[in-house]
């Protein structure tokens, strides 16, 4: 009786440690917004649900061996988060760029997932791509690529290799790009203030030209800011799908 026991119970646990990690790690359902209870109950709900799949092709070892498929297990689960939480880093180092170039380096408040003061216009970032988040569904893309990595990688199957750690390395310096793309329209629109008031303080030196800078830079780029943000929904899209690609690479050089 024990050992069916076992048997039953082991693989149930290896499954949801994947799920569970995803569940830790990844934007919104890792949110400490979210309670613990409700993530722990979405990911036992998911365990059940997933189980069936991939259960039947698990065969558990001594404990080595399931050391060993608990760690890949949760490698896999963080890197398929990782990659879709490179994409909200991104945003906040936007923010960051954005609030030091328009004056807001100073306005910062306590973030409530990292306990640190925060740009209040990284802040502001990060609440707009939460909401595009969800209205491309991405949430579901993430249950649904999970799901499907079981297939791609059934679990016990999971070998870390340096070229997957390579690809992981790369996807993540993605974030610096996306931070550039995203803030490049008001960099440059302040670019420009900037060089213009140059000019004017050479020409007419009595012009307070710092004084008048700061608020000029401002309203210029929360105006650039503002008519940039319609145009986020298919530039997110684009990053987003190129986060699942990233992943479903990742699972294959996991495998």
């Amino acid at each position: 009786m024990d050992s069916v026991l076992e048997q039953l119970i082991t693989p149930l646990i290896i499954v949801g440690i994947r799920l569970g990690t995803l569940m830790s790690f990844a934007p919104f359902f890792g949110d400490k917004a979210i309670s613990a209870r409700l993530k722990a109950g979405l990911t036992i709900v998911l365990t059940i649900l997933v189980y069936p799949l991939c259960a039947p092709q698990l065969v558990v070892g001594g404990p080595v061996s399931f050391v060993g498929i608990v760690f890949g297990e949760a490698v896999i689960g963080l890197g398929l988060a990782m990659c879709v939480q490179f994409v909200f880093e991104g945003v906040r180092l936007a923010g960051q760029l954005l609030g030091f170039q328009i004056g807001f380096s100073l306005v910062n408040i306590i973030d409530p997932q990292t306990n640190v003061e925060t740009p209040v216009l990284s802040t502001l970032h990060e609440a707009v791509i939460l909401l595009v988040f969800f209205r491309l569904s991405v949430d579901r893309w993430m249950l649904r690529a999970l799901v499907k990595s079981f297939e791609y990688a059934p679990p016990g199957s999971i070998t870390v290799s340096s070229v997957a750690t390579r690809h992981l390395l790369t996807s993540a310096g993605t974030m610096f790009a996306i931070g550039a793309e995203i803030a490049a329209p008001v960099l440059a629109a302040t670019l420009l203030i900037d060089l213009t008031l140059g000019l004017v303080g050479k020409m007419a030196p009595q012009i307070p030209v710092l004084f008048l800078g700061l608020s000029i830079k401002s309203l210029v780029g929360m105006g650039v800011l503002i008519g940039a943000v319609g145009y986020w929904p298919k530039l997110f899209e684009r990053y987003f799908e190129a986060a699942f690609r990233t992943a479903e690479r990742l699972v294959v050089l996991l495998h």
